[in-house]
Formats: structure tokens, sequence, C-alpha cells
């Protein structure tokens, strides 16, 4: 009997675990849905204390070198890529007077893209 409590409890707090990573993903991609249609300046978005420290590490991950590891243009847009941390990437498009139009996942590891 009190083997199957405690497989009880053990499946209980799986449950709580799973569901508590549940909110995370969404929150990270609420960070970055909040920038769509703001001004943005790519170099501050580097910088040390810019928009991290104005609006938290919203780009970048505290323990990852903060740099697009590649920039490309898109007729008059501009694509800057992004590694949050681990296997998460991302990135952000810019208009000409560097307006965020839109963002998108550079990984097929979504799952890792979390808020920590």
């Amino acid at each position: 009997m009190n083997l199957m409590k405690a497989i009880k409890w053990i499946d209980f707090l799986l449950i709580v675990l799973v569901a508590g990573c549940i909110p995370y993903r969404s929150a990270w991609e609420g960070d970055r849905n909040q920038f769509v249609g703001k001004k943005l300046d790519p170099v501050l978005i580097l910088e040390e204390g810019s928009y991290g420290a104005k609006y938290g590490s919203y780009f970048f991950n505290y323990h990852v070198e903060r740099r697009f590891y590649k920039v490309i243009s898109e007729g008059e847009f501009m694509r800057y890529f992004i590694i949050y941390g681990g296997p998460c990437r991302y990135s952000i498009l810019l208009d000409k007077g560097n307006v965020m139009v839109s963002w998108r996942y550079e990984t097929d590891k979504r799952g890792r893209c979390t808020v920590h």
C-alpha cells in the first residue's frame, strides 16, 4: 500500500513539474512579441546594460556572448540572427527605420527557448 502512495505522489510531482514548464516558453515568446512594432537600435541590443538593463534579458540570455551570429538583407529589411542560449536560436526582422517587423525561431528545439 505504501508503494502505491509513493507512485501516486511521484506522478503528482511529475505533472506539477511539467505543467510548471509550459508558461515559461509562452513567456519567452511574449518577451519577443512585445517589441514588434517598436523601434530598436541593433547596436544597443548588443551593449551590456542597454535593453537588457531596461527590459531584462529579452534578447540574450545572461550567459551568452552578445553578438549577432549572422545579419542578412531581405529587400528593404535586415534580419539579425541571435543565439539566446544553448540550442535556442531566433531572428528579428527590422525595417529600414529599425522598427521590429517580426521575429521567428531559427531552431527546431523550441522547447529549450524558455525564460530562466
